[in-house]
């Protein structure tokens, strides 16, 4: 079986979330979250944020979306293997202020 399907049955599997799962491969890979943060150009909070599915202590979720696929990239974990928990990530900013009447 090639590593690819491995991972992705992994995921499969296990029903890991995509945070628990890209922080077992940075631990897999040895990296720490400041590493990670270095080699993305983002604050360490950003990949504990990520790591812990803190989906509202990160910036909107286009953005959000985009530093997930950079970690996965920098992790070598192809965004197929865990497309089902990818697209499933969505969010509503809390903090958002309702409109003017």
């Amino acid at each position: 079986m090639s590593e690819k399907q491995d991972t992705k049955k992994e995921v499969n599997k296990s029903n890991l979330s995509i945070g628990k799962f890209l922080k077992e491969q940075r631990e897999k890979a040895g990296l720490t979250q400041q590493q990670v943060s270095e080699a993305l150009k983002l604050r360490p909070s950003i990949i504990d944020a990520i790591e812990k599915e803190q989906w509202d202590k990160l910036p909107h979720i286009t953005f959000a979306k985009g530093f997930i696929r950079s970690y996965a990239k920098l992790l070598k974990v192809d965004l197929s293997d865990i497309s089902d928990a990818y697209n499933s990530i969505s969010f509503v900013k809390a903090d958002i202020a309702p409109p003017l009447e």
